[in-house]
């Protein structure tokens, strides 16, 4: 298990750099990202490389990213437009 975090700073082309690093990386894992580059319209992420999700509120300014064989439950209870929260099953 591996966590990576990251200031984004809601550049496009930090954001084309993180989804090249995603997609080279260890499907284990887990990328915390904060100030995300979003999509203005609908604040949700761009599209990400196949097989990862993004957890987060729209227009949340932290996202957490992971490969979809990792069991991580979105926990909206714990979440805010400032901070994502999610369980991981072990």
């Amino acid at each position: 298990m591996r966590f990576c975090q990251l200031n984004i700073a809601k550049r496009k082309n930090a954001w084309d750099n993180l989804c090249q690093d995603i997609s080279k990386s260890s499907k284990s894992t887990i990328f915390m990202i904060t100030e995300p580059y979003l999509i203005s319209k609908t604040g949700k992420v761009p599209k990400l490389p196949q097989g990862y999700l993004s957890y987060g509120e729209n227009f949340s300014r932290g996202i957490i990213i992971a490969h979809k064989s990792l069991e991580l439950w979105f926990t909206p209870e714990f979440t805010s437009l400032d901070c994502t929260t999610c369980k991981l099953v072990i």
